[in-house]
């Protein structure tokens, strides 16, 4: 998991502003999954609506008895380059909370297709952690922002991409 900050939540509230002052419009978009906890420890997953700089709607309201301080996580990404070696591949993904060991074959590049990736979950890890659909291991095939840095020397130029948050700080990982 990954933490974006914390919120006071109301029961039926479906917004948050985080408490601390954050901009989590760096870290959260539209359709996210995020994870609430109430005062009992119980976890509520739901679906980010919108965000405005600190400002957090999301569905459905927020079930709660009382109203809650929560700290607020959101899913832990994986960031891999469209032509990652299956070595690449498989470290990426055990990386992930709950995945296990997988073995991982590559083919391709194919024309129209570029490369697939075969990809075999060699424990019950993944399956049996995955309480809640959303928070399940997904992929989907975005365009990302890269920040490209030079004049620091070989071995650290290159295309830079932000991989996942700790404690609420961007991670970047060197991709090209």
């Amino acid at each position: 998991n990954n933490y974006v900050g914390s919120a006071t939540i109301s029961p039926g509230d479906n917004f948050f502003v985080e408490s601390n002052g954050r901009h989590v419009d760096q870290i959260l978009r539209a359709g996210d999954t995020i994870q609430l906890r109430d005062s009992n420890g119980r976890s509520q997953y739901v679906t980010v609506s919108a965000v405005d700089v600190s400002k957090v709607t999301f569905s459905p309201p927020f079930e709660s008895e009382i109203a809650t301080r929560t700290p607020v996580y959101t899913k832990q990404k994986v960031v891999v380059s469209a032509k990652a070696s299956s070595t690449e591949m498989k470290t990426a993904l055990e990386s992930l909370p709950g995945v296990g060991f997988v073995s991982v074959s590559r083919e391709g590049p194919k024309d129209s297709e570029g490369f697939t990736w075969f990809i075999t979950f060699q424990s019950t890890m993944g399956m049996s952690a995955c309480s809640m659909q959303s928070w399940c291991l997904t992929s989907n095939i975005d365009t990302i922002q890269y920040v490209k840095v030079s004049g620091l020397g070989q071995g650290y130029d290159g295309n830079y991409v932000q991989t996942s948050f700790t404690d609420g700080r961007p991670r970047y990982v060197l991709l090209w």
